[in-house]
């Protein structure tokens, strides 16, 4: 058991920093030995939206004075060896957050909707259109409104009557 080699080190003397010292450190201090820092191996890195949202992928910040896609995030965090749960992790969330991401709706909003017959109208593919600052297709556009606002939102009800 790790107790046998303290009394080892202890009943024989053996100093700190000697060969035999430091070859049997090396030797089990894996298995014997505990910190009060986290393991790095268990931490995960930092995400952008923690466990309250889903990342928008497309969308572009400044960070730092340079344009970056929000998903960038996850390899500038891996990187920097940002971690969940850090000081570091919970301002940066704090700070980017709102613009990078959102909540998955329960009935996501459906561009084409139905009318009052219930009759559904089919989504375009030849056309391009302009939603929250880019240009999209309405094939884009349509999966960006549905994944992100609720049927009965007033954001999905004014880009329904923009782009219907």
């Amino acid at each position: 058991s790790c107790g046998y080699f303290d009394r080892i080190f202890s009943s024989k003397n053996i100093k700190e920093g000697s060969n035999k010292c430091l070859t049997t450190r090396e030797s089990y201090f894996g298995s014997c030995c505990v910190s009060d820092e986290p393991s790095e191996a268990l931490l995960e890195p930092c995400d952008i939206c923690g466990t309250a949202g889903q990342i928008d992928w497309s969308k572009t910040i400044q960070f730092n004075g340079t344009n970056i896609s929000c998903g960038e995030f996850g390899w500038i965090f891996s990187s920097s060896k940002i971690y969940e749960g850090s000081n570091q992790c919970l301002r940066m969330r704090a700070s980017y957050f709102g613009s990078c991401c959102f909540s998955t709706p329960q009935d996501g909003c459906n561009l084409c909707g139905v009318n009052a017959e219930g009759n559904s109208y089919e989504l375009r593919t030849d056309v391009s259109i302009e939603f929250d600052g880019e240009a999209l297709s309405c094939v884009e556009a349509s999966y960006k409104i549905s994944s992100k606002f609720e049927a009965t939102s007033a954001t999905c009800a004014n880009a329904q009557l923009t782009h219907f």
